[in-house]
């Protein structure tokens, strides 16, 4: 790790270096395919119970907390629990799959071995119009709550 990192700014290569290989803790990381209900009856899931995803957007907590907000919307909009239920799953669902896709894509072109795959990646991020990931990044950062 310290010849990998040996070229990061301060602080990361003397953190490096001062620790363990006893202090590295590794942990795999796991997703699960979405579920297709976030609710039964008037139970409901949200956050990574209901739509676990890869890191690799720092999406996972933004997700979990739009899921309460639109909950909380829906469910003071009336008392019909189910129904307000019903439609929080409709608004959210389309949305989640998008930035838990996006991650997962995201996350499989980043760890790519090939050589040359890896160059053609590089190529292709280093040339993608700003205007590309600006329509991205506003889509990411954008609220829909069915509003």
């Amino acid at each position: 790790m310290a010849d990998w990192y040996a070229d990061f700014p301060s602080p990361i290569p003397e953190i490096i270096a001062a620790s363990s290989i006893s202090d590295v803790i590794r942990t795999d990381l796991f997703d699960f395919p979405p579920i297709p209900r976030w609710h039964v009856g008037r139970g409901v899931v949200i956050g990574d119970a209901a739509h676990a995803m890869t890191p690799n957007l720092g999406q996972g907590g933004a997700q979990a907390i739009e899921d309460a907000m639109v909950l909380a919307e829906e469910l003071s909009r009336t008392d019909a629990i189910a129904q307000a239920l019903g439609r929080f799953e409709r608004i959210r669902m389309p949305r989640v799959k998008w930035v838990a896709n996006t991650a997962g894509r995201l996350g499989r072109l980043a760890h790519v071995q090939n050589p040359l795959a890896r160059t053609l990646r590089d190529f292709a991020l280093r040339w993608t119009p700003e205007r590309v990931n600006r329509k991205q990044l506003d889509r990411l950062c954008r609220l829909d709550h069915g509003q």
